[in-house]
């Protein structure tokens, strides 16, 4: 006797296939794999915010450093900009992958850091190499790039 997929892996309770018309165990293939697919993004969406949550602490020591008065400001347009170049985007997680030279007024070493982008839509214009200059912000309790300049 031939067992259903869903019933018997799910339910472990054996039906034979002659009770289910072919369209209905099409049904249960498509409620099958849209179950999976739902295990699937609710595993790595905790993962995800997880990861970001995990850098938080290391890019608000950095924020601090490149901008001290990042609390007072009143506008993006008032927060300094740091010159980067692009090694890297993720436009599934909305980030950026950068790398700054020393930035000598804050007495702050070259580094390479990613955070994710306020406005990710305008990551696929970015490619490795692309010489940028950034700011940054804490965005909803994030570490995030907030404008992007591209530099020729």
């Amino acid at each position: 006797m031939k067992h259903s997929l869903l019933t018997a892996s799910l339910l472990r309770v054996p039906v034979p296939h002659s009770v289910f018309p072919p369209t209905a165990r099409i049904r249960e293939w498509v409620a099958t794999f849209v179950l999976a697919l739902t295990v699937v993004v609710s595993v790595s969406m905790p993962a995800r915010a997880a990861w970001w949550e995990s850098v938080q602490p290391q890019a608000r020591v950095w924020l601090k450093q490149v901008d001290p008065q990042a609390d007072r400001r009143k506008s993006d347009a008032q927060r300094p900009w740091v010159t980067a170049e692009v090694t890297g985007t993720d436009v599934a997680d909305g980030s950026i992958t950068f790398h700054h030279g020393p930035i000598n007024r804050v007495g702050m070493p070259e580094m390479t850091m990613t955070l994710p982008f306020r406005d990710p839509a305008h990551l696929r214009m970015l490619k490795p190499g692309s010489r940028i200059e950034i700011q940054a912000a804490e965005v909803d309790g994030f570490v995030k790039i907030v404008n992007i300049k591209m530099r020729h």
